[in-house]
C-alpha cells in the first residue's frame, strides 16, 4: 500500500514538472501530454488521508473533478478524511450538506466507501476499469479541441 501511495506521488509530481531551460524531445513529448491526464484522472477515495478537499480531483463528475468552493465560505483547508465518520463507517452527512454546494453534497454522499480502509488510489476517471489507454486518451484530447473551439 505505501508503495502505490509512493507511485502516485511520483507521478503527480511529474504532471506538475516545469519544462525546463533545455529538455529533451522526449521530455518535452512527455509533459505535452500531462495536462490531458491530469483532466481525465481523480482520486478514487479509500480513506481519503492523501486527498485535499479542494485542490485535488476526486468527484466523480466530469469535467471539474472537484466541489465548488462557495465564494463566501472561509473553507478550511480539509483532507477528504476530515468528512468522513471512520467510526460509522460512513460520511458526515451534516457536515458535507453544510460546506458544499446541494450537488456537490449529492455527488459526495452517493461515493461508497471502502470498508478495508486501504490506500486512496489514483485513477483514469472516464472508463470503466480504471486503466488509462492512449485511445481514450486520443478521445479526450478531441472532445476537449472540439468544445474549445466552440
Amino acid at each position: 500500500m505505501d508503495q502505490l501511495v509512493s507511485w502516485a506521488a511520483e507521478l503527480i509530481q511529474i504532471l506538475a514538472a516545469d519544462l525546463g531551460a533545455r529538455p529533451s524531445f522526449t521530455w518535452r513529448n512527455i509533459l505535452s501530454v500531462c495536462d490531458l491526464v491530469l483532466k481525465g484522472s481523480r482520486w478514487l477515495i479509500s480513506n481519503g488521508h492523501s486527498v485535499s478537499v479542494w485542490d485535488n480531483p476526486w468527484l466523480p463528475h466530469p469535467f471539474s473533478l472537484r466541489p465548488i468552493r462557495r465564494p463566501d465560505d472561509g473553507s478550511p483547508s480539509w483532507k477528504v478524511a476530515d468528512l468522513i465518520d471512520f467510526n460509522l463507517r460512513s460520511w458526515k452527512e451534516d457536515v458535507i450538506r453544510t460546506s458544499f454546494l446541494t450537488c456537490d453534497a449529492e455527488e459526495i454522499l452517493n461515493i461508497l466507501l471502502c470498508h478495508l480502509w486501504s490506500c486512496d488510489k489514483f485513477i483514469w476517471h472516464f472508463l470503466a476499469d480504471r486503466e488509462f489507454t492512449v485511445r481514450f486518451a486520443y478521445q479526450l484530447a478531441q472532445t476537449l479541441k472540439g468544445s474549445s473551439n466552440a
